[in-house]
């Protein structure tokens, strides 16, 4: 069950611990500054341009590879392409990992998650925000709301004292967030460590390494180290590898941990036709059989990676 929360005045909140809650509702609205409405360094939009980005370059590589004469093999273009494609990936990975202090990035928002674990029980996680902690009187409430024998369509509430759907789903997830049984539930269980090692295993895996010391030694700083950079230089599978680590690693946070909205789509729907008068550089048939079809197979792919986050943060 995902589910986007909505603000309930704390006195409402089904929480013993309300100065917890509202220091919990106070780092939250930092951290969803930081994954949405920061106007400069938001994490989930520097996701969407690096996604856009990639696809983009793989759209006309493969609309290159099916026209031989197209202008795309002209050296200057091919040349501007490659080294612009790799610049900004490289160091779009590179920032969204990165671990300086005072910057904004996905793994120091796993760290600061990590961190705080008292702003994180169980019970501010299914009742912090209106939704009532024990589903089951919860739902003898609203049981009590019906009129006898009527047959009105009663809609279920989504918050309130008789919002026993999402507190039984949200409890049951929390119960595999934090690994507690049910016959030992209690209000101040917290998520597990391995949750947050699992996401930071994600956003420190070989192809996250490998694209980061390749940005490093070639365009962040300048080495004096004796490195084979053609060694280095990530390919497109090291590549998509990355993205889908760190697209994970944020469903994981932004939907699963911090109730964030489900996220159907990562590649951003274009409002524009974007291969407008690319027909002066190829033909229509790479455009149209080419690279319009692998834009949309790798927008598919990559909307994909988002299907078993939750399972996964888990296993």
């Amino acid at each position: 069950m995902t589910m986007s929360i909505v603000e309930v005045a704390i006195d409402q909140c089904d929480v013993n611990d309300k100065a917890a809650l509202l220091r919990s509702r106070q780092k939250r609205e930092r951290w969803k500054r930081w994954l949405h409405s920061d106007p400069n360094h938001a994490l989930w939009p520097q996701i969407a341009s690096m996604l856009l980005q990639d696809l983009t370059f793989r759209a006309l590589a493969a609309a290159a590879d099916a026209d031989p004469e197209s202008a795309l093999h002209s050296p200057i273009i091919r040349r501007g392409l490659t080294l612009g494609y790799a610049a900004t990936q490289g160091l779009a990975v590179r920032r969204l990992i990165d671990m300086t202090r005072g910057v904004i990035s996905l793994r120091r928002l796993n760290t600061e998650i990590r961190n705080s674990p008292d702003v994180l029980t169980r019970e501010i996680f299914v009742s912090g925000f209106g939704v009532p902690y024990d589903p089951e009187l919860a739902h003898d409430r609203y049981l009590n709301t019906l009129k006898p024998g009527s047959s009105e369509i009663s809609w279920l509430p989504p918050t309130g004292p008789t919002a026993f759907v999402p507190s039984t789903g949200l409890r049951e997830r929390f119960d595999r967030l934090s690994g507690v049984p049910r016959d030992r539930r209690t209000r101040s269980d917290r998520i597990q460590k391995r949750v947050f090692q699992r996401v930071d295993a994600w956003l420190t895996g070989a192809e996250i390494s490998a694209v980061k010391e390749w940005c490093d030694s070639t365009l962040a700083h300048a080495s004096d180290q004796p490195k084979s950079l053609s060694a280095l230089a990530p390919t497109f599978a090291t590549m998509a590898t990355a993205h889908r680590h760190i697209v994970r690693a944020a469903v994981a946070l932004s939907t699963y941990v911090l109730h964030g909205p489900a996220l159907w789509e990562v590649v951003p729907v274009l409002q524009y036709n974007q291969f407008d008068r690319f027909d002066r550089m190829v033909s229509g048939r790479a455009i149209q059989q080419i690279a319009t079809q692998r834009w949309h197979e790798l927008a598919k792919e990559r909307n994909d990676w988002v299907n078993d986050v939750f399972d996964a943060l888990i296993a």
